[in-house]
């Protein structure tokens, strides 16, 4: 697949009732989406491989050319669906792991924003949190839960991301007992608490999500407004800084934007391509002012007028051109 070639896709969701334990009911339904809104969620899905070597502005455009090679390698379009690629077949069984964990990440996320109104989605062990001595360590256990943001509710949700494994049905298991067990995130109770499963069913790519009741006890995750938008904001803006670090001081221009080259992730597109990202002034001004707590005021008010940019709920836009 071509993630800068515009088009609409459609993957089927299955929606299991989260009050059958057997799980045989649930509702079928198809999500649709453009190549803009899977590009956006590419740019914007933290990783914790990240964590790996110390940030630095010129990794971020590294880090967004992996994971946009990583989803058009593994995945090809039929039709308007997407489906298992023959360029994984020959990967070995950790190869294919970390793809499927990447891919049910940047998918999740779009789950969570078209169908729970669910913004950002932070690795819980990209937050900064008070009085942890190993960022995302609780106890004796590491967590991995993605961090939701409604900001209409004002309160988070948390999302349990699985892909495929040899036990699938155990594998989604699991993560709903993860989910279970969170009783508060920041100062209340998870506004939605969902496990997500993405796999291939017959070689399309598909998803089950369950969201899960709430629970009077269980983990707590106690973090600050500001920690949790730095950990998603700051990546963003280093990519752009390190494009044009211009933008670092102050401009007259109301958005924004980057453009960026694009070399051939694989052979089947011969042509050239670039993406464009941007935000706009008042977000770029915050985030460069260290103001995170801000950020969620600010949404991009001057998009470029010539159009073909799509713009996210959380103030960053994404333009893509093949020729």
């Amino acid at each position: 697949m071509i993630l800068t070639e515009e088009k609409t896709f459609i993957m089927p969701v299955t929606v299991v009732d989260a009050q059958d334990s057997s799980g045989l009911c649930k509702n079928d339904m198809m999500l649709e989406f453009t190549n803009l809104e899977l590009l956006h969620a590419v740019l914007t899905c933290t990783m914790p491989a990240g964590r790996l070597t110390p940030p630095y502005r010129e990794k971020r455009k590294h880090d967004l050319l992996q994971k946009m090679a990583m989803v058009e390698n593994a995945l090809e379009v039929k039709g308007d669906q997407l489906v298992k690629s023959s360029r994984t077949m020959y990967l070995d069984v950790s190869e294919k792991g970390v793809i499927s964990h990447y891919l049910g990440v940047i998918f999740t996320k779009i789950l969570a924003g078209k169908m729970f109104q669910d913004d950002y989605l932070v690795h819980i062990n990209q937050i900064e949190q008070p009085g942890l001595s190993e960022i995302g360590r609780y106890g004796k256990k590491y967590r991995y839960d993605m961090i939701g943001l409604q900001k209409g509710a004002g309160a988070y949700s948390v999302w349990e991301s699985v892909g495929r494994s040899e036990n699938s049905q155990n594998a989604f298991r699991n993560a709903c007992a993860e989910a279970e067990g969170v009783e508060k995130v920041g100062t209340g109770a998870p506004l939605h608490k969902v496990a997500c499963m993405n796999y291939y069913e017959r070689g399309f790519y598909t998803a089950v999500i369950r969201e899960i009741p709430q629970t009077e006890a269980g983990q707590v995750f106690t973090f600050t407004r500001e920690a949790y938008l730095r950990a998603y904001y700051q990546p963003i803006m280093e990519l752009l800084l390190a494009e044009r670090p211009e933008l670092f001081y102050e401009g007259r221009e109301s958005f924004c934007g980057a453009e960026i080259s694009l070399p051939a992730l694989n052979d089947a597109f011969a042509g050239s391509r670039r993406m464009y990202v941007g935000m706009g002034r008042q977000l770029m001004d915050c985030l460069r002012g260290g103001r995170y707590e801000r950020a969620d005021d600010w949404k991009n008010t001057e998009v470029p007028a010539h159009g073909g940019w799509f713009e996210g709920r959380d103030g960053i836009s994404v333009r893509a051109e093949s020729f």
